[in-house]
């Protein structure tokens, strides 16, 4: 989740500062083994002030230790397109915005709205996807559109599953739903 540059002194001393002021009994050597640790373990600037703050809001006084910070991390589960796809087959696609754009070198990601607003997770804002207006040939179809596809042809799979139709059976039914689904949009 942290993709910002490596722990840097400045920040180091500003997270140190902080913890002086809520925990005066704290020890030089305590921050020298903080400082190892945290480098040791790849902190980032904002992971470490992450990890500073939470523990300042949620310690137990009167001492904190260092392994509090150590496992500070915040953890979000990431949905790649697929997984999305199924969530709007569940008809939970609502609860997700997406994190991150698909580019040359990575795919689109989502995360829930929950854990937007508790991590204050940057999201990419979407056009306000309305029946008139198409995706021009050079944009890519919507989310919302892609998934409904899917949800066509899974709905259509397992009705084959279910009911094991002959294949012309099955292409008359497919060809319905498919209507259906034109007819609701």
């Amino acid at each position: 989740m942290y993709t910002d540059t490596m722990l840097s002194p400045q920040v180091f001393a500003t997270g140190r500062e902080m913890l002086g002021a809520a925990f005066p009994k704290l020890t030089e050597d305590w921050f020298r083994v903080l400082l190892a640790q945290t480098v040791g373990a790849a902190f980032t600037n904002d992971r470490f002030t992450a990890a500073v703050n939470d523990l300042i809001r949620t310690c137990e006084y009167p001492e904190p230790t260092v392994a509090r910070i150590l496992d500070f991390d915040r953890k979000i589960t990431l949905l790649d397109y697929i997984a999305m796809c199924e969530k709007w087959t569940l008809g939970l696609g609502k609860f997700y915005k997406m994190v991150r754009k698909a580019d040359a070198t990575h795919q689109p990601l989502w995360a829930s709205i929950e854990d937007i607003e508790r991590y204050r997770l940057p999201f990419v804002e979407q056009k306000d996807e309305t029946p008139e207006a198409s995706p021009t040939e050079d944009e890519p179809p919507a989310p919302l559109e892609i998934a409904e596809r899917v949800r066509a042809e899974m709905q259509t799979l397992a009705m084959k599953a279910r009911t094991r139709l002959s294949a012309e059976e099955f292409e008359t039914n497919k060809r319905r739903a498919q209507e259906a689904l034109e007819r609701d949009k």
